[in-house]
């Protein structure tokens, strides 16, 4: 059994002889002894002013810049004498073609701003290993926030009250000179929007959650006899849909790095629809003498019953392969942007609620 293991699979369990559990082997991870943990820099300013008798209006800015992020560094070969490079990536054979028609087919795919770009590999002389160097980011890579926020606020007088807040803001990654790794998105992505994926779970695909404007409104009436009306509006940006097409080829110089994906436009530019949403309740108050209050609510949740998507799978255009000759072979991803979640159809709840 000891034989089936060849070096490369042994240091996949970085520490541990799988062969020998006695014996120690060197961690998979180097850590730079000057490491240190990430920087942010924020300017914050609230300016806020009462203009009316229980009338309020508020604006909010913030900036953030972070940098100084940590990043683990591949080696450029197993004997860890030097870390991959920018420069160690080449250009595939052959660039996204333009107007490309699959063979078989009438239309062309949409590769918008990909035609014609590379897709970036491995150079002859790199190895896939494990080892990496823990380190971080030089300065001139680094993120940015700017936010505009303004805010409303009608306190309870005249049997009334509302508030409401409209944000926009906008957040970007900039990859600096001196950035190492894979360079086939820079043009998609440096210096333009970032997001993370959240929310993946229990069958929900996780989305690019960035939004750069969103409108909050509440507001509550009351109505004679103790009945009380309110509502909640909300309304954002949709979330970013990632779209991409992946390129094959064996002529790489690299046998161990013959393809990869790009983008196909600038990152952000392809969204979901604007997300927003309305919900009403209307409550009857009792009041049981001086003891105490029984509420008697009926929420309505989506009034308007819309079927507004929230999530979806990426656009997986396809593999174009690029070795074949022209028109190439291309297979085509079949659950490129498929649906995954529209917002819950509308919903009625009866409540009751004691107050003593």
């Amino acid at each position: 059994m000891a034989g089936y293991y060849d070096e490369a699979e042994r240091l996949n369990w970085s520490g541990y002889e799988i062969t020998d559990p006695q014996a120690q082997t060197d961690p998979w991870y180097t850590v730079d002894p000057s490491w240190s943990s990430n920087k942010t820099y924020e300017v914050l300013a609230t300016v806020e002013r009462e203009v009316l008798p229980d009338f309020a209006v508020a604006v909010d800015f913030t900036w953030r810049k972070y940098n100084n992020f940590w990043v683990n560094r591949r080696y450029y070969d197993s004997t860890n004498s030097r870390l991959l490079e920018r420069s160690d990536y080449v250009q595939m054979p052959v660039a996204v073609p333009n107007n490309y028609t699959p063979a078989g087919e009438t239309e062309p795919l949409e590769l918008y701003e990909a035609q014609g770009r590379y897709v970036y590999v491995w150079d002859a002389g790199v190895e896939d290993t494990d080892w990496r160097y823990t380190t971080n980011w030089p300065d001139d890579h680094y993120d940015t926030y700017l936010g505009f926020n303004i805010r409303a606020t009608k306190r309870l007088s005249n049997k009334w009250m509302a508030m409401g807040s409209f944000t926009w803001q906008d957040q970007r990654n900039y990859w600096g000179a001196d950035y190492p790794l894979d360079p086939t998105d820079q043009w998609a992505t440096d210096g333009k929007l970032y997001a993370y994926s959240l929310g993946a779970a229990s069958g929900k695909y996780g989305m690019r959650t960035f939004s750069r404007w969103m409108l909050k409104m509440q507001g509550l009436y009351q109505l004679p006899y103790d009945f009380n009306v309110s509502a909640t509006f909300n309304a954002r940006e949709g979330h970013i849909v990632d779209e991409y097409v992946s390129i094959s080829d064996v002529n790489t110089p690299n046998p161990e790095d013959q393809g990869g994906s790009i983008l196909l436009r600038p990152y952000g530019e392809n969204r979901l629809p604007a997300f927003w949403n309305l919900n009403l309740r209307v409550e009857k108050v009792l009041r049981i003498g001086d003891v105490g209050k029984v509420y008697l609510m009926i929420d309505a949740f989506n009034v308007f019953n819309t079927s507004i998507l929230n999530r979806k799978r990426d656009i997986n255009t396809g593999t174009i392969y690029t070795d074949t000759p022209a028109p190439y072979t291309f297979v085509a991803e079949t659950r490129s942007g498929e649906p995954n979640e529209v917002l819950n159809p509308r919903i009625l709840r009866f409540g009751v609620r004691f107050q003593f």
